[in-house]
């Protein structure tokens, strides 16, 4: 793999101090809607003058509200680039939603405290497939349908499609969906599963930005699909599954948040490169975050749950500062299958400053620490134990390319770091944990 000049010309940095300056008269603007948000959400009875300007509140039970279902809320969205936001009312709402619209577009769950959701938007979907002879088959599905949530432009540019570059690339940006599509405090229950076999989508997002903060997805396999052109976040959020629980060919960062298994299949994360600009940073980033088997899990997975695998030859897969339980395979990665390892030079999985009983330094299959960032040349050295100047390369900002503006910066005063490096990063202590018992109780409930 050939290594990317990411250093910042002197230029650039004059030009991105001057920008810095001209936005600091907004700062405390951005603050007092931060300040709004968190009032429109905590409430015992809808006051209409606690939220944002122009806000529709859904309710399944409140006379006050607007409409009963959160499609049709967002269904009676102006189709342009207007801010709007959708506040929900506490309860549980069985459908699927499908955001196309390309303005910003913010849905805020009722909460009485960040970490204590109160509601759930729920479904029931998956892709069958069948074993034959060792082989999964699927049906003419694509994953796209299955999805709780849906940010796209259209159906067309949600579908994952099949092969090593799945669906045709729409390289128009014109033809992009959400610019900033945010979500507070929701949990996004796919409950296809656990006894079936076959993709069944919580979150899926493609050609948007899109950002999740307290957020549940909870699935068993693919639970969280971030497709072509997609830049997603999941902060201060909880994400369950079993197979392939992260995959697709976009950007993702997974921030102080936590990813339980809720079984052994695949990896945490199966990954496949993009037909993006060689600079591109694609691929799945988990910092700062806790690896745990789900509280529901009823049976043993120890030692058995792979970081990542090769969904094809092009995956990229880091994990930065995260806190693995002892339900992680030694060896960290693995190959696709014994029969199709899908290890070339496009391949690139690494670790900085694992801990906790999941990271084993002497049973990683990995290159020794220091080694240039070069291909991985098989299963047996499969990743790379970052040094402090190697893991520079994948900060937040670099990975973004320091275009974030899609990002809440105040919903945590510690994220993003004003520093945009990492070698310097300290955690700011472990993500929230769920309570078990309600864990479970609001989710009950393996790759192509």
């Amino acid at each position: 793999m050939k290594l990317l000049n990411l250093a910042p010309s002197s230029a650039g940095l004059l030009l991105f101090a001057s920008a810095a300056l001209s936005v600091l008269p907004s700062i405390t603007a951005k603050h007092a809607n931060n300040d709004k948000r968190k009032a429109c959400q905590s409430f015992t009875g809808f006051e209409r003058q606690n939220c944002p300007e122009g806000t529709i509140y859904v309710s399944g039970h409140d006379s006050k509200a607007s409409f009963n279902r959160i499609q049709e809320a967002i269904d009676s969205l102006p189709k342009d680039t207007s801010p709007q936001t959708i506040l929900v009312g506490a309860g549980s709402y069985q459908e699927q939603l499908n955001v196309t619209r390309k303005g910003p577009l913010y849905i805020l769950g009722q909460t009485e405290e960040s970490g204590a959701n109160q509601v759930t938007v729920y479904f029931s979907s998956g892709v069958t497939q069948n074993n034959t002879g060792g082989h999964f088959q699927g049906s003419n599905f694509d994953n796209a349908v299955t999805a709780v949530l849906s940010v796209a432009p259209s159906y067309e540019a949600s579908l994952t499609g099949s092969g090593y570059a799945g669906a045709p690339l729409i390289t128009d940006p014109s033809q992009f969906g959400c610019s900033d599509f945010r979500m507070y405090n929701i949990n996004l229950d796919q409950r296809w599963g656990p006894t079936r076999v076959g993709p069944a989508l919580a979150v899926s997002v493609s050609y948007a930005q899109a950002s999740f903060y307290g957020v549940g997805a909870f699935g068993f396999q693919d639970t969280v699909y971030v497709g072509h052109n997609a830049s997603v976040l999941f902060l201060d959020s909880n994400i369950l599954g079993a197979t392939d629980i992260l995959y697709g060919f976009g950007t993702l960062w997974v921030e102080k948040s936590q990813i339980g298994s809720r079984g052994a299949g695949g990896g945490i994360v199966a990954w496949k490169g993009s037909l993006q600009p060689v600079d591109n940073l694609y691929g799945a980033y988990i910092s700062n975050s806790h690896l745990v088997s789900s509280p529901d899990l009823e049976f043993n997975i120890t030692r058995q749950v792979a970081l990542a695998r090769p969904w094809n030859s092009a995956a990229r897969a880091v994990y930065l500062h995260t806190e693995m339980e002892d339900h992680i395979l030694p060896a960290g990665f693995v190959e696709w299958s014994s029969s199709d390892p899908r290890i070339n030079s496009t391949l690139f999985f690494a670790e900085y400053r694992s801990q906790g009983p999941g990271f084993n330094a002497t049973a990683r299959a990995a290159l020794p620490a220091g080694t240039p960032l070069t291909a991985a040349p098989n299963v047996q050295q499969i990743e790379h134990i970052l040094t402090p100047d190697q893991a520079e390369m994948f900060s937040i900002h670099k990975v973004f390319k320091n275009k974030l503006d899609w990002v809440d910066s105040f919903y945590d005063s510690n994220f993003p770091p004003r520093d945009a490096g990492i070698h310097h990063h300290h955690r700011h202590g472990q993500p929230k944990q769920p309570d078990s018992g309600k864990m479970a109780k609001r989710t009950r409930h393996s790759k192509h």
